[in-house]
């Protein structure tokens, strides 16, 4: 999967209508970053994955976060939240860089 500026790894493969990365998983449709995240050990069960990069298809796990729905719906509509979750992810990327070098 491409890397984006940014570090997002976007999904190429089916999208839902909400605009989130799909797949068939055990002949269940599923969201990919919740894939993705069970594959990291996170326990998401009615939990919901906040993308901290506001970008619905990227599915690097490192630009995820489990979170409450009603935090995820605060999230959303936060200014301050949305500048915060930049910074973790300008974060996470220059930490990630780091580890490649």
């Amino acid at each position: 999967m491409p890397l984006e500026d940014g570090g997002c790894v976007v999904w190429a493969g089916a999208v839902t209508g909400s605009g989130y990365g799909a797949i068939r998983d055990n002949g269940k449709v599923e969201y990919v970053h919740r894939v993705v995240a069970r594959s990291q050990g996170w326990s998401i069960e009615g939990m919901t994955i906040d993308h901290l990069c506001h970008n619905r298809l990227c599915v690097n796990y490192r630009h995820l976060a489990v979170v409450p729905r009603e935090e995820n719906s605060w999230r959303a509509t936060s200014k301050a939240w949305r500048e915060y979750a930049r910074y973790l992810v300008a974060q996470r990327n220059v930490e990630d860089a780091g580890m490649s070098a």
